[in-house]
């Protein structure tokens, strides 16, 4: 496992190399090709960060008072949409060219017994390929219990791509697959349709629709939604909002029939950039869990759940 993650980042700067190269080539007329405007480009050829981007004009929207509104880029999508809104929810794909580090820290307690809890830390990289392309790489380690030591649990490669320019398509739709190793356990395979957008301003939403299927074992499916909504409190700064997840389980032969490992949670977030390149989300969710979410008991119980991610774009 550890040969495949090591080639698995190996691949990651190989294309983050190529990708850097082709950025540095003279860029196209956008005018020739129905675009008013381009994203502006250092002289190393990186693109400049969102939060730097001039605000681009998008024929039949109104430009707002919040910066983090403004349409810039390439495929002309809110700034808000160029780092992580929301912990658990994905929203669109980032902007060309940018390359963003997370660590994200989940601890889930049932309530009935503190010696269930289980902590897991992910460790993720984004890269913006371009032509609405987005690749995320994750490694993520596990711990249950107290006693128990933390061990890799997962190693994960996930392809985002939006199907348009933003605001072309109502909800910004953007499909998702992420293929999953998980170490003693069976591979999987997921598929998610992302959709984002602004309800009013200063309310920004996201809500993902997925499926995984496990290739192995009882080749069981996990079906889940989740959903976030944020307001604004500082432009580029500040959010308070609300979020929440809904899973279960079931396996082959009897599917949606003999549901298991179900899951309705539900809790405040947090968003907070204190400076430009670096962002802070934090939620802490709630509800009624069954199964292996709360190994303790036979039926309902109740669990709660906590997201902290750190990102840093480079």
């Amino acid at each position: 496992m550890r040969n495949w993650w090591m080639a698995t980042v190996l691949l990651a700067g190989l294309t983050w190399s190529i990708h850097a190269q082709s950025q540095a080539l003279p860029a196209p007329d956008r005018e020739a090709v129905g675009h008013e405007s381009a994203q502006p480009r250092r002289d190393d050829g990186y693109p400049t960060h969102a939060w730097t981007l001039a605000p681009i004009e998008v024929k039949g929207q109104n430009r707002t008072q919040l910066r983090e509104e403004d349409h810039v880029g390439d495929y002309e999508q809110p700034r808000w949409t160029a780092y992580r809104r929301f912990p658990s929810t994905r929203t669109y794909v980032v902007p060309s060219g940018t390359l963003t580090l997370e660590y994200w820290n989940q601890y889930n307690q049932p309530l009935a017994s503190h010696k269930d809890r289980r902590v897991r830390a992910y460790y993720e990289a984004e890269i913006g390929l371009g032509h609405r392309l987005q690749l995320d790489l994750y490694l993520i380690t596990e711990q249950h219990g107290y006693a128990q030591p933390s061990e890799i649990k997962k190693e994960s490669i996930e392809v985002r791509y939006a199907l348009a320019d933003w605001g072309r398509l109502w909800g910004n739709p953007t499909l998702y697959v992420e293929w999953v190793r998980e170490n003693g356990g069976p591979d999987a395979l997921e598929g998610k349709l992302l959709l984002a957008g602004e309800v009013a301003s200063g309310y920004h939403a996201g809500i993902n629709l997925a499926v995984e299927r496990a290739l192995g074992a009882d080749f069981g499916h996990e079906y889940q939604i989740s959903a976030g909504l944020s307001r604004t409190l500082s432009d580029q700064a500040l959010s308070l909002g609300l979020e929440g997840r809904f899973e279960f389980h079931d396996a082959a032969g009897k599917r949606l029939m003999n549901l298991f490992d179900q899951a309705a949670l539900v809790g405040p977030s947090l968003s907070w950039s204190p400076v430009p390149p670096m962002h802070l989300l934090w939620s802490v969710l709630a509800g009624p869990v069954k199964g292996e979410l709360n190994p303790s008991e036979s039926g309902w119980g109740g669990a709660v759940e906590s997201w902290l991610v750190l990102g840093f774009t480079l």
